[in-house]
């Protein structure tokens, strides 16, 4: 499927403009591949680690599952993103797989349960760039079953909390 949606032979195109779904294909160990930014209106398919509009391809033929993208609601800003990423001063790389695990998890809130109240013992100082860089947390908390903020718990594949773990 991924080879569909990511034509390798595919030559580049422009960036359409208007409003786009956001990509986050998942590998089979839950670890995010590289994010894109999807036009459903001119299908095209933008894949870049910072969600830019670069790297824009054609979409030859969609799943059939992709029928279902109609009830999404898509994006018309520019979305919101990790600018910087570190654990006691140690900096991540910043876009990344990891990174983007931490954008995937906060974006999705319909999955998010009240967090423990234990110590946090690996705690993340998040730096965000984007139009709603205010209202998201600049201090996380990584936890065996993913990522706390503001009292929520974010699942995480344990493949990314182990990732996390380690500091580049």
């Amino acid at each position: 499927m991924y080879g569909t949606i990511r034509p390798t032979d595919a030559a580049l195109t422009a960036a359409p403009g208007g409003s786009y779904l956001l990509l986050y294909p998942l590998m089979e160990t839950g670890v995010p591949m590289e994010p894109a930014r999807y036009y459903t209106a001119s299908e095209v398919a933008c894949w870049s680690w910072s969600l830019g509009t670069d790297g824009c391809v054609a979409v030859g033929e969609l799943p059939q599952t992709w029928t279902r993208t109609r009830v999404l609601t898509p994006f018309a800003v520019q979305p919101t993103t990790l600018r910087a990423l570190s654990h006691a001063r140690s900096p991540y790389t910043v876009p990344s797989n990891g990174s983007v695990a931490l954008e995937l998890a906060l974006l999705r809130t319909h999955r998010a349960r009240p967090a423990s109240r234990r110590a946090c013992s690996w705690r993340l100082d998040a730096q965000w760039q984007g139009p709603e860089a205010a209202a998201r947390p600049k201090s996380l908390c990584l936890q065996a079953r993913g990522v706390s903020a503001g009292g929520l718990l974010f699942p995480l594949s344990p493949n990314v909390t182990q990732m996390l773990h380690w500091v580049s």
